[in-house]
């Protein structure tokens, strides 16, 4: 699935209602935040936890998720699967995938169905680098 004005707008409109900017600087750990729920709080204090406890495989995954969103323009988090079965580097717990796109660098642009089996057909987002970062050195 491409990327919806409409549906942006509609979901930009509604976060604005409830006081939230799907689009600000995330700085800071989410659940520090105010939220809709008690459950979006726990949700993201349980996100912090298993970001820290896999803070090497979070590094290389968001590093490869950048280079395929400076190759490609977009990025989604399948992308980043495939390439972690290749390199035989999988993260402690499954939820550490959630937190591949968390905090500053990166928008939501749409969505599109993921081609596993196992993911019965769901819509996964596509991501795009929300500002261009320098190029790395070689």
């Amino acid at each position: 699935m491409s990327y919806d004005p409409a549906l942006a707008r509609r979901l930009q409109s509604e976060a604005e209602t409830r006081g939230l900017d799907l689009f600000a600087p995330l700085g800071g750990s989410r659940a520090d935040r105010p939220l809709l729920s008690e459950g979006e709080r726990r949700r993201e204090t349980g996100l912090d936890l298993v970001a820290d406890h896999n803070l090497g495989w979070l590094a290389r995954a968001r590093k490869e998720a950048e280079r395929v969103a400076r190759q490609q323009g977009e990025v989604t988090v399948e992308e980043l699967r495939r390439w972690a079965d290749e390199q035989d580097d999988q993260p402690n717990h499954p939820n550490a995938w959630g937190t591949v796109f968390r905090g500053n660098g990166w928008r939501p642009v749409g969505y599109r169905q993921n081609g596993r089996e196992s993911a019965h057909a769901r819509r996964v987002v596509v991501w795009a680098l929300s500002t261009p970062l320098p190029e790395a050195t070689p």
